[in-house]
């Protein structure tokens, strides 16, 4: 074998040792589309608040907590997700006798407790009375200038005490609306979205919105359409339920109507639809929760 040959040879093994090298250390590192790679790391201020917690369960109550935060990829990131004893009887907070209200609770919680959310003073919470079938929970919606933020609310759960917080609101920092006027108004929002079920019959009429009692921003949207079943015509009547409300699940603020029967979403300034379905949903299909759906959904 010549030397030439030798020396390709060795050149050929030297690199291909030097890949498979490079492919195992690649292998055990954290691709940057794994969840790790955007993991939030808590603050050390975030840290000393859970750390208080925990030495309060530990203390009173012998329990261990657990705790998560929004990853670095969403709108919430920073903000505790959820923070809660292991064992069932144990609590996070207990208050004290001039403080047995649920909702006194909560807001006494979250007030020592703000940078866990990451709270500041422009951050609204108004208390609501959506139990969902948690009569022991407090909720409180977060609204930003004076409209309810989609699906950013926080809540408790335990009797005598907080078991659990479970949170999904938004820093204000990451909200941004110029507009708060609609450009779409509440009636035509839902002949979009109904458009195909109103095409379906041989005429229809949308009756002028009237704002819902005790909601701000929310109104009914009387149907009427007739159509042709068995050469007989039938005139069926339905009602569209939207509110106007602070759309936060993208980088740039949206201001949209919800629909509170089929949860859709459409920009109130373009039309756009962002989320959902088409058409009206039976009543059925939301037996416990409707019409408190949107903008209060939890689910």
């Amino acid at each position: 074998m010549s030397i030439k040959r030798t020396f390709c040879l060795l050149a050929v093994f030297f690199i291909s040792n030097q890949s498979m090298a490079m492919q195992k250390k690649s292998s055990s590192a954290v691709p940057a589309t794994s969840p790790m790679a955007s993991k939030y790391e808590p603050s050390p201020e975030q840290m000393k608040l859970i750390n208080a917690r925990r030495s309060f369960a530990h203390q009173f109550f012998k329990s261990d907590i657990e705790f998560d935060f929004y990853d670095s990829t969403s709108i919430r990131s920073g903000t505790l997700g959820s923070l809660r004893v292991k064992k069932p009887e144990a609590k996070l907070y207990r208050p004290s006798t001039d403080e047995i209200s649920r909702s006194r609770q909560l807001i006494k919680f979250i007030e020592e407790n703000r940078s866990l959310f990451q709270i500041d003073e422009e951050t609204i919470l108004t208390l609501k009375d959506i139990s969902l079938g948690q009569p022991t929970g407090a909720f409180f919606l977060q609204t930003y200038k004076g409209l309810p933020v989609l699906d950013s609310i926080i809540w408790s759960d335990g009797d005598g005490g907080i078991s659990s917080i479970h949170s999904r609101l938004v820093p204000s920092s990451k909200l941004s609306l110029a507009e708060v006027k609609p450009q779409v108004t509440p009636e035509k929002v839902v002949e979009i979205n109904w458009g195909g079920w109103l095409a379906e019959g041989s005429k229809f009429t949308i009756g002028k919105a009237k704002q819902l009692k005790g909601m701000d921003k929310s109104y009914s949207v009387p149907v009427t359409r007739t159509i042709t079943q068995d050469g007989k015509k039938i005139v069926e009547k339905k009602t569209a339920l939207v509110s106007l409300v602070v759309y936060p699940k993208s980088n740039a603020t949206r201001l949209a109507w919800c629909f509170h029967d089929n949860t859709s979403v459409y920009d109130a300034i373009s039309g756009e639809m962002i989320e959902g379905p088409k058409g009206p949903f039976p009543a059925a299909l939301f037996p416990a929760i409707r019409p408190s759906v949107c903008p209060y959904r939890i689910l």
